[in-house]
């Protein structure tokens, strides 16, 4: 008895190119554009900034402004403050993406009456 078989495979789509389909997120890049670093200022204040996230885009809405000396300053931007204690504060501002990944930029400056 003989019997004939024929295997037919259809395969689609297919390079034959593996990957690394493993994707990495990576944290905003913040930038504070000002105040600038060592500015010595009375007390009304504007920060504004930009953060950027490689899977998000242009995140800049979500910074978030804190100082060292006073705690958080603001949501968003740009923002205002009339009422930072007098003296030399570390001010950062923050931004997360949609992952939870946190980028954060610093400048110091002088707070004068």
């Amino acid at each position: 008895m003989k019997y004939l078989l024929i295997l037919v495979v259809l395969v689609t789509g297919c390079t034959g190119l593996e990957y690394d389909d493993e994707v990495t997120n990576e944290p905003p890049v913040v930038t504070i554009v000002q105040p600038f670093d060592g500015a010595t200022l009375s007390n009304d204040i504007e920060f504004t900034g930009s953060a950027t996230d490689p899977e998000d885009g242009n995140i800049s809405a979500e910074l978030t402004w804190t100082s060292d000396i006073d705690g958080n300053l603001a949501f968003r931007q740009p923002a205002f403050t009339t009422t930072l204690s007098v003296g030399t504060h570390l001010i950062t501002a923050t931004a997360s993406d949609s992952d939870g990944e946190s980028g954060a930029a610093t400048v110091t400056i002088t707070v004068t009456d």
